[in-house]
């Protein structure tokens, strides 16, 4: 597991690019909100049939709240309309120079229009950064790992597969306080 969320980072990392994916494809930028600071792109991913989405924002936040909303269970919930349920099954500590800690997540997707419900089951790794901020980096987890056996699937859902390279970025706007720097990284096979 700290193997395959190592290379997860890694590959997320280089996702921050603001020119290329992780495989060297251009950003796209699909989407623009000057007013809410908003820009939402779009890669190719070569050998996928999904796209690599980035959106990039700034928060009115302090770094503590942004990131309960984003990643507590039941912040989530509350304002995720995409989210129907969401569980942290497990949480291990690794390697510093792995990361912070290794959480284990199901998430299970209300369907939206013609998109049937999904199930998730992802590993996440934390990485808090030497400047402030924090660096999440997640995936599905593989079906030959232990870890599968805390969640086999809900039944009447399809398994979606979060795909390596994925995660999100929080961290302070130098210069402007209470502002903070948020991108995402989705890249998700339905």
């Amino acid at each position: 597991v700290q193997t395959l969320m190592k290379e997860a980072a890694d590959v997320f990392m280089k996702n921050l690019d603001a020119q290329v994916s992780a495989e060297g494809q251009k950003w796209t930028l699909q989407c623009s909100d000057e007013k809410r600071e908003l820009k939402i792109f779009s890669a190719y991913y070569p050998g996928q049939s999904c796209r690599r989405w980035k959106v990039e924002t700034t928060l009115d936040s302090d770094l503590e709240s942004a990131y309960d909303a984003s990643f507590v269970p039941e912040k989530r919930r509350k304002w995720d309309a995409l989210v129907k349920d969401i569980r942290m099954l497990q949480i291990n500590d690794c390697p510093p120079d792995v990361g912070d800690g290794l959480a284990i997540t199901t998430i299970l997707t209300n369907a939206v229009m013609v998109v049937s419900s999904r199930s998730m089951l992802d590993i996440a790794l934390q990485r808090c950064q030497r400047r402030g901020g924090i660096v999440i980096a997640n995936v599905s987890c593989p079906s030959n790992f232990d870890e599968m056996k805390l969640d086999p699937g809900s039944r009447g859902t399809v398994r979606a597969k979060t795909l390596i390279g994925s995660g999100a970025l929080i961290e302070a706007i130098p210069g402007r306080p209470g502002k903070l720097k948020y991108v995402l990284v989705s890249t998700i096979d339905l």
